[in-house]
């Protein structure tokens, strides 16, 4: 097997061991069977346990990262808000296993790569960040508590709803989920019944990558 492909491989049953069993439930020996490929060759694409996970990680929220930046391109505030959410449920619905190992990794201290893992999250919720302070700054409104953690609730908030979708109400679109959620957001510039009118969310149907590659959220 390429050097390429049996990395990829490796990374693709890292994931979907860690979506059924969890990462410590989960075994260098049995993600080297799931890949098909020798122990030998495992060791070599990638030097322990920990190093594959912080691949997948740091890969699955650079990605993500990168993917909400371009939905909100040209817009802002609520606008620019409801495009992001359309675009991380968009995200979830197309890689589920990913996305439940995020989830359970954003708020674990107790990982080698903690510390770098909670600088990539910083940059995503700076996103949210950034469009609520232009929605109510649109309002003017000097009330409004816009603080970080304003923003790192909306992310979380936003991350969890789009995973209890998936799970307890799959057969409904991914509009309206999201339309579901802006119900929740008592955000200026949002069209909470028609979240994709004027808010360029339907340019994606998301900016996936066209392929699943594993390390992909």
């Amino acid at each position: 097997m390429h050097h390429s492909k049996t990395r990829d491989a490796i990374l693709r049953a890292a994931v979907e061991l860690a979506a059924s069993q969890g990462i410590s439930g989960t075994s260098m020996d049995a993600i080297a069977e799931t890949a098909g490929v020798a122990k030998g060759s495992l060791y070599y694409n990638f030097k322990s346990k920990d190093a594959i996970f912080e691949e997948l990680v740091h890969t699955g929220l650079n990605d993500l990262a990168e993917y909400l930046e371009r939905s909100r391109a040209q817009l802002r505030g609520g606008a620019a808000l409801a495009a992001m959410i359309h675009e991380m449920f968009g995200i979830l619905q197309r890689r589920p296993q990913m996305a439940k190992i995020l989830a359970a990794e954003l708020f674990r201290t107790d990982r080698s790569w903690a510390d770098s893992l909670m600088l990539l999250q910083r940059g995503i919720v700076e996103q949210f960040h950034e469009c609520l302070v232009e929605a109510w700054d649109d309002e003017a409104s000097a009330d409004a508590p816009l603080t970080s953690i304003s923003a790192s609730g909306v992310f979380g908030m936003v991350l969890f709803a789009g995973i209890g979708w998936l799970r307890f109400f799959p057969e409904r679109t991914l509009d309206e989920a999201t339309r579901a959620t802006l119900l929740t957001l008592a955000v200026p510039g949002i069209d909470q019944r028609h979240p994709d009118a004027g808010s360029g969310a339907q340019r994606g149907q998301s900016h996936g990558c066209s392929h699943d590659v594993a390390p992909r959220p």
